[in-house]
């Protein structure tokens, strides 16, 4: 259904400071369906002068960057400000008066109650960007209805949550506008997992949500591997199926800017995701004993992508180090006891003191690398990885021997990073698109 994309909301309430007495407030808020950077949220302090006073320092006082304001109407849902980032604040002569937040995110209605049983609820996940799942056909009539009929074989990209499988797929909004004078439709294409899940018995809308961020979390790491761009969390919406609540339950996200799908293909074609390839990427990624590690590195692999020329090989380069440790860390390879280091360092020493002294310089800068000895070179990590697992590198350095190419990258790394030098633009851009073929 057509629709003007503006959510706005406003309550009677109170701020609820742990441990505090509370302080009655008066809110509104809202934000556009399709802006992403923007969140308006303004408070209003209620009461005598003491009482606002008492209130705007509520409002900015707490050990945590959280704010909860309860709404004096539970069933149409409380509010949860998060990551509150700055603040404006109005006054006259009479005291305090209202006070603006600006925030990262905000949840409505996603209250702490547990339930006494297991409670089902359709919820939408949006990602952005979209423009990244091709799952169907279309066809445009002359009168402007849309038609649309899926791939022949296409099977569903599923995700299976804690609390429910969810589907990724494409989603559409429709706006009713004006333009130059004349009525038009607009249709907005979004990326989204929907299902249903369930609440249960114990838990709290709160727990799940928050479960579910975190498991958001990880597909969108696995996304941005697929995708090659960096794609994120931007709202989650529930719907009670029980029909207990009817006032919008949501979690949403603010951004710096609104973020437009790359122009680039695809590492992992989403027609390729169906057929749980999907989840067991996503499984693979968090079952990995340095999953941490590799969440990072396919964050930096992502985001390299959307940087500029210098940034992207930086980022690129670290992804690939970063993935290169992971590898050989599961290589059984020589390591030295710690009584062979120090004979070994001790010896090298004294050998740098004694010519050093001979030769008459100064040998402190060299004394002082001696430790990075025990670190392998990134040239020998690279064969040591691809020695044991053997991954088809022929087609990345096509005139020269990988290792040579590896060193190479690693030659353009240290004068950029260490010096901010580098001379020629096209050695940077062709090792940027090997060192991210390589890492992929």
């Amino acid at each position: 259904m057509p629709n003007d994309g503006i959510e706005k909301f406003r309550f009677e309430g109170h701020l609820m400071p742990p441990g505090k007495p509370r302080a009655r407030v008066s809110v509104i808020g809202g934000f556009a369906e399709d802006d992403l950077t923007r969140l308006d949220i303004e408070v209003f302090f209620l009461g005598d002068r003491d009482e606002r006073a008492r209130a705007a320092c509520l409002a900015l006082g707490g050990p945590e960057n959280v704010r909860w304001i309860e709404n004096e109407r539970m069933e149409d849902g409380h509010l949860e400000l998060v990551g509150m980032r700055n603040f404006s604040s109005a006054s006259t002569s009479h005291g305090h008066v209202s006070m603006a937040f600006d925030v990262w995110a905000m949840q409505r209605g996603i209250h702490l109650n547990k339930e006494t049983m297991d409670r089902k609820f359709n919820v939408v996940v949006r990602l952005v960007p979209s423009g990244m799942i091709h799952d169907r056909m279309f066809g445009f009539d002359a009168n402007g209805e849309i038609s649309s009929q899926n791939f022949p074989g296409r099977r569903p990209i599923v995700f299976k949550s804690y609390f429910g499988e969810l589907t990724l797929m494409q989603s559409f909004a429709y706006r009713k506008e004006n333009e130059h004078g004349d009525q038009t439709t607009k249709r907005i294409e979004r990326l989204v997992l929907a299902g249903e899940i369930t609440v249960p018995r114990g838990k709290s809308l709160h727990d799940v949500n928050e479960t579910l961020k975190d498991e958001m979390h990880r597909v969108r790491m696995a996304l941005s591997f697929c995708f090659r761009q960096p794609v994120q969390l931007a709202q989650i919406n529930y719907v009670d199926i029980s029909g207990r609540h009817d006032a919008p339950i949501y979690y949403r996200h603010r951004f710096h800017e609104n973020l437009t799908r790359l122009e680039i293909d695809e590492f992992i074609h989403s027609m390729n995701l169906g057929g749980g390839r999907l989840q067991r990427l996503v499984d693979k990624i968090h079952q990995q004993p340095r999953s941490p590690d590799l969440v990072r590195a396919l964050n930096f692999l992502a985001v390299s992508y959307a940087s500029t020329l210098e940034n992207g090989f930086f980022l690129a380069f670290s992804a690939m180090e970063t993935v290169v440790d992971i590898a050989v860390s599961t290589v059984e390879q020589p390591k030295l006891k710690p009584t062979q280091w120090k004979a070994l360092s001790k010896a090298v020493e004294e050998a740098i003191k004694l010519t050093a002294a001979d030769r008459g310089f100064d040998a402190s800068d060299i004394l002082a690398k001696v430790p990075e000895l025990q670190r392998p070179s990134i040239r020998r990590q690279v064969e040591r990885a691809c020695d044991h697992f053997k991954p088809k590198v022929d087609d990345i350095w096509l005139e020269t021997p990988y290792l040579k190419g590896i060193k190479e990258a690693a030659d353009l790394r240290n004068g950029l990073f260490h010096a901010a030098q580098y001379s020629d633009n096209r050695a940077l851009s062709f090792a940027l698109v090997r060192v991210r073929a390589f890492t992929e």
